[in-house]
């Protein structure tokens, strides 16, 4: 489950994104700054139960924007499917923006979602292709732009 927030900055939040992840045996990560990012891989049902207590916090905007459900014969093959080997929290870069507020580092992002097979979640979240291979985008800096 791929979840966006408009920020994660609050020690509290972060505490109880990281400790419920842990008592639900997810894996994942939660980028905190802005914008704020979780990814929860685990059982359905402890997924759902992560959502239901996010959703119960009081957030700017929070919005489940991807949803993948695998169907498996065995505990071996479910594990095979995590991108993830643990949840930890990702701080990528942040820079201090207007009024003590931390922005991340997008392009750090990138890298690590490409680093994980997760391209694909770069573009749904910012409109933009998270493959730095891929033809049409146009990357360049500088003079004859």
């Amino acid at each position: 489950m791929w979840i966006y927030s408009h920020h994660i900055y609050s020690k509290f939040k972060r505490r109880d994104i990281l400790a419920w992840a842990s008592e639900l045996s997810l894996k994942g990560f939660s980028m905190s700054g802005k914008p704020g990012m979780i990814c929860a891989e685990g059982h359905t049902e402890d997924v759902e139960e992560y959502w239901a207590r996010l959703r119960r916090l009081n957030w700017k905007r929070l919005v489940m924007k991807e949803r993948e459900d695998v169907c498996c014969d065995s505990l071996d093959f479910l594990k095979r499917q995590f991108r993830f080997e643990v949840f930890e929290e990702k701080v990528f870069g942040t820079s201090k923006g207007s009024s003590s507020s931390f922005h991340s580092d997008i392009g750090l992002l990138r890298t690590f979602l490409q680093e994980h097979n997760c391209s694909h979640i770069f573009e749904l979240y910012f409109g933009i292709n998270g493959d730095s291979q891929s033809p049409g985008v146009d990357t360049s800096v500088g003079e004859g732009r």
